[in-house]
């Protein structure tokens, strides 16, 4: 595999990024939201939308622990110059004190 297509595959799967993979985003946050909150912000769309933008949702965890947690943990990315991007969702072990997460 090469190395453009290795960074364009973690870029849809990865949770978590190296940052010359950050920079090839114009978007790159990780936020904790409640499991039920996340479900419906997408129960009419098959994409998420979060601060005006789409993203396809892509679960890092398997869907029965994403369906039995409290809290999710999101990863959301957006390639530069692109109309869409990926929300990569993990199931979250416990709730975290940080000052860099956004909770919903």
């Amino acid at each position: 595999m090469s190395k453009q297509s290795e960074t364009l595959r973690n870029i849809k799967y990865k949770f978590t990024l190296s940052p010359s993979e950050q920079n090839l985003l114009s978007r790159y946050y990780i936020i904790y939201w409640r499991r039920d909150y996340l479900f419906e912000t997408f129960k009419d769309s098959p994409y998420i939308t979060h601060q005006d933008t789409q993203y396809i949702p892509v679960l890092a965890s398997p869907a029965a622990e994403i369906m039995s947690c409290e809290e999710v943990r999101i990863s959301f990315r957006k390639e530069k110059n692109a109309d869409i991007g990926y929300a990569i969702i993990k199931t979250s072990t416990k709730m975290k004190d940080s000052n860099h997460v956004h909770r919903i």
